[in-house]
Order: structure tokens, then sequence, then C-alpha cells
């Protein structure tokens, strides 16, 4: 919470923000997307 106060990013700040980037697109793909839709 400091870093972000100070306008500052560490390595702990960029692995959370694509953390979050990673799972918020798989959410967008399973539920809006076509992810894990079969084509059979």
């Amino acid at each position: 919470m400091a870093n972000l106060r100070h306008g500052t990013a560490t390595m702990d700040t960029l692995i959370s923000i694509g953390t979050i980037a990673a799972l918020g697109w798989s959410i967008y793909a399973l539920f809006i997307g076509d992810a894990g839709v079969t084509s059979a």
C-alpha cells in the first residue's frame, strides 16, 4: 500500500497486476468468449 501512495511499483506489484489480468482474461474467455465450446 505504501508503494501506491508514493506512485512506485515493485516487482510484487507487477506480478499482482499480471495475475489479475490473466484471471480477468480467463473469466472473460470462459463466460463471454468461446473457450470450452466444442465444435462437434
